[in-house]
């Protein structure tokens, strides 16, 4: 996880202003950086699919309260990550309203 953050992509998207960049799964664990990368850089991202399934639902809320702390949120992105089977889409999908319905975010 050394070599995991995505404020090491600095010099990449300052090299290609006009390349969108978006940084997946809510570049986990690596929230705070991502979310200011994309606040910062025009051609920058962020995308909170995948950590739905894998994260707790208190890790689910914290994720999105540091997400919306310092992302725009006309740049923040959802899928369901469901993978083979329909289920796996129907549980992203509750998981993730049922975090963003948390009274607290």
């Amino acid at each position: 996880l050394t070599r995991a953050s995505p404020a090491d992509l600095q010099p990449l998207i300052t090299a290609y202003p006009r390349t969108t960049f978006v940084l997946l799964h809510a570049s986990y664990p690596y929230m705070r950086e991502g979310g200011h990368l994309t606040a910062v850089y025009n051609n920058v991202y962020f995308a909170i699919g995948e950590v739905s399934p894998a994260v707790s639902r208190g890790g689910q809320e914290e994720l999105i309260r540091q997400v919306l702390e310092l992302a725009p949120t006309n740049k923040i992105m959802w899928s369901s990550d469901g993978h083979w089977w329909p289920e796996t889409h129907y549980l992203g999908n509750l998981r993730a309203r049922c975090a963003l319905s948390s009274e607290d975010i």
